[in-house]
């Protein structure tokens, strides 16, 4: 536009708002992220400043103000399971926080809401992008530090027993590590689902809290009986016939054994991890054959966004509304300051922790 200055026609630039598309082109901010120096313990991880991750059309940014803890941090931190092409490696796959802002092509979010989000990479950051159909609105009655301890862990239960498993009402399951996230995510979740039996494994000092959350029995998996870990129970339990559905984080030659001889006829065996061993010594599949048993490898994370955008949709549509009335609740076993990121992983390596460890990031938020 043009304007008169002493009596001469000076022009100047507009000050309309840039374009969606050209704040790329501005100075990225600067925030702090949890970061590995290298592989290692607990000891390589450090507070480090990076620039705030750009916005993309579909995506909403992150003011983060929990982000909880997983197996798989420690794994990315070893050096063993880096993220996915193109994915930041600042660590931390689910946070709860408030948008910021939000990218051209999101209507669903607006600054202010409060949110929770599965994301490949990236969470444990005082801000972070995410998909927008990967968000859900924190329900009415949740803490954000409750809601950070949500996503991954009931993702990942929830494509386990429903997607993956093909659980249905009045089947029985059993969850190994009953006691970690996922675990403590998909007893609940069976349940609600109308399973005629939960069985958990796992250490015998959390037996008890299993069986309070709603396990229809939960067997000490440091006790051997008869050199059985934990199938001659469920048989004995199930009168013979079995669980449709196993949730498997540990895997190994002895567990997928005694998985295959405690599971139902046509039963699926979904393994998340393998703590147990990724090498099967002297494993017979002839039970897994009388079965007809489906075994599956599940991965979450480096999954397509038109796969995940769907789960989340699922998973929005069954179990929200149940987080708002109290049937399902995250359970969060301790909240660490995530300058203290380093015993925090020391906490989650020991296997003393029932349901999962947050980080609080931005406190005020």
């Amino acid at each position: 536009y043009q304007r008169r200055v002493h009596g001469r026609s000076e022009r100047r630039k507009s000050r309309l708002p840039l374009p969606f598309d050209m704040r790329r082109a501005l100075p990225r901010l600067s925030i702090q992220a949890v970061r590995a120096v290298g592989k290692g313990g607990p000891e390589v991880l450090r507070l480090e400043r990076i620039a705030q991750p750009d916005l993309g059309k579909a995506e909403v940014l992150i003011k983060v103000a929990y982000a909880a803890l997983n197996r798989a941090d420690i794994l990315q931190r070893q050096g063993r399971y880096p993220p996915p092409p193109g994915v930041s490696s600042t660590l931390g796959l689910e946070a709860s926080g408030t948008v910021e802002d939000v990218g051209s092509e999101v209507t669903q979010f607006k600054p202010g809401d409060r949110v929770m989000a599965l994301v490949p990479g990236g969470a444990q950051a005082q801000y972070c992008v995410a998909d927008f159909r990967c968000c859900l609105p924190v329900p009415s009655g949740l803490s954000l530090a409750a809601a950070a301890a949500v996503p991954e862990a009931f993702l990942t239960a929830y494509q386990a027993l429903f997607h993956e498993g093909k659980h249905q009402p009045g089947h029985a399951v059993l969850i190994h590590s009953g006691a970690s996230g996922v675990g403590t995510a998909a007893v609940q979740l069976a349940k609600e689902n109308g399973a005629s039996a939960v069985f958990v494994t796992a250490s015998s000092s959390k037996l008890q809290k299993l069986l309070d959350l709603g396990a229809s029995a939960a067997i000490p998996r440091d006790a051997v009986t008869d050199q059985s870990l934990f199938s001659k129970a469920v048989l004995e339990h199930t009168q013979g016939s079995g669980v449709s559905v196993i949730v498997d984080p540990v895997f190994g030659s002895r567990y997928l054994k005694e998985d295959t001889e405690c599971l139902a006829q046509d039963g699926r065996i979904i393994v998340l991890a393998m703590m147990g061993g990724h090498v099967l010594d002297g494993v017979s599949c002839a039970q897994a054959m009388r079965r007809r048993a489906t075994i599956k490898f599940s991965t979450l994370r480096d999954q397509p966004i038109a796969y995940k955008a769907h789960l989340v949709e699922a998973f929005e549509n069954f179990a929200l509304s149940r987080f708002s009335s109290g049937e399902l609740r995250p359970i969060v076993d301790r909240i660490f300051k995530w300058g203290d990121v380093a015993e925090a992983h020391r906490v989650l390596e020991s296997n003393q922790t029932f349901g999962k460890i947050v980080l609080e990031i931005n406190s005020q938020s």
